[in-house]
């Protein structure tokens, strides 16, 4: 988990060699938060990867628009999620959240744009990624258009 009450700016971390496509054409990878030497869900966490950047661009466009100040990054695999709550225009409250253990919270303030722009750079990577190996579907499509929609919001 995170260290509570840090100023450490969060990481994404999704390395592109992790990716890799399942026998029903999911992409998954290895994909979670790093804040100095914590991690979250865990270090090495592997996920689908395309489908929880659909759903996290999303949700990053509606607090970009205004349209919601907050909401929930869910991770595929196991009990976790990520609460963004806006704090300022440009800061975001960050709280990392294993739902079978809902009482154990670790948070944090960061920068909206640093946020949004990390979560552009992971959806990037794997577009880059599912391009090299020529697979374009629903998912891919999606994922290009939430990107150039939250980047055209951010300025990213």
């Amino acid at each position: 988990m995170l260290p509570e009450n840090t100023v450490a700016k969060i990481e994404l971390v999704l390395p592109r060699e992790s990716l890799v496509l399942n026998a029903g054409q999911a992409v998954r990878g290895v994909v979670f938060f790093r804040q100095g030497a914590s991690a979250f869900p865990m270090e090495g966490w592997h996920d689908f990867a395309a489908t929880l950047l659909v759903g996290w661009l999303s949700a990053l466009q509606k607090l970009a628009s205004g349209e919601e100040t907050r909401t929930e990054l869910f991770f595929m695999e196991g009990p976790y999620q990520v609460d963004l709550e806006m704090a300022a225009a440009t800061a975001v409250t960050v709280t990392c959240v294993d739902r079978f253990m809902p009482e154990v919270r670790r948070q944090s303030v960061q920068d909206f744009p640093a946020l949004a722009d990390a979560v552009c750079e992971a959806g990037s990577a794997v577009l880059d990624w599912t391009a090299s190996i020529g697979l374009r579907n629903r998912e891919t499509g999606e994922l290009r258009a939430l990107l150039a929609g939250l980047r055209a919001q951010t300025g990213g």
